[in-house]
């Protein structure tokens, strides 16, 4: 009974070492990574579509510098100059377009990203209202709430298997905003 054990082990190993495409983890290989960030600090010119300020094109540049060793297959955002503009730096490294999409077609938008990307890494450049609505569809929670409008310092990444539950992880890149500083005031002996 035990060689049998061995062998079937054996041969499975076998199996993999020869057989293209064949694994014991192909349920690692359908993991999608999505990245969701907010469009970088925008100016307050008066108009609906206002573009980035230095410090918007500064956490840009950043995004890009996290970003640079990670193979993107995509990257989203909405049709804004300051969404866009915050993709543009990475989409340049990567040597990507920039594909857009239309804010609160989110649950349409992100069974798209997720057939078309399957097992890819995809980021998606949004805005303070719908970077949390992405992330809690594809989490399937209601755990987010919008983005304090002087926020523009979150990163969330989302490993999201074809079966089972995502992993989220919300990280803070470039220049902290006043919703960090306050919070670090707030804890300060």
């Amino acid at each position: 009974m035990k060689k049998n054990v061995i062998f079937n082990i054996i041969f499975l190993f076998f199996l993999t070492s020869i057989l293209p495409g064949f694994s014991l983890l192909d349920e690692e290989k359908s993991i999608t990574t999505i990245f969701l960030v907010r469009h970088a600090e925008k100016a307050q010119d008066g108009t609906s579509d206002p573009p980035l300020t230095s410090e918007g094109k500064a956490r840009a540049q950043e995004l890009t510098y996290i970003l640079k060793h990670v193979p993107l297959d995509a990257i989203y955002s909405t049709p804004y100059k300051r969404t866009q503009q915050t993709a543009l730096p990475t989409a340049e490294a990567h040597s990507l377009q920039i594909n857009s999409y239309q804010p609160g077609e989110e649950e349409i938008f992100l069974k798209k990203v997720l057939s078309k990307h399957t097992g890819g890494n995809v980021l998606i450049i949004g805005h303070s209202n719908t970077v949390p609505v992405l992330a809690n569809h594809l989490s399937g929670t209601t755990q987010f709430s919008p983005l304090d409008d002087n926020t523009y310092d979150n990163i969330f990444i989302l490993s999201v298997p074809q079966k089972g539950h995502p992993v989220i992880t919300r990280l803070r890149f470039g220049e902290h905003t006043p919703e960090l500083i306050k919070y670090r005031k707030n804890k300060a002996p």
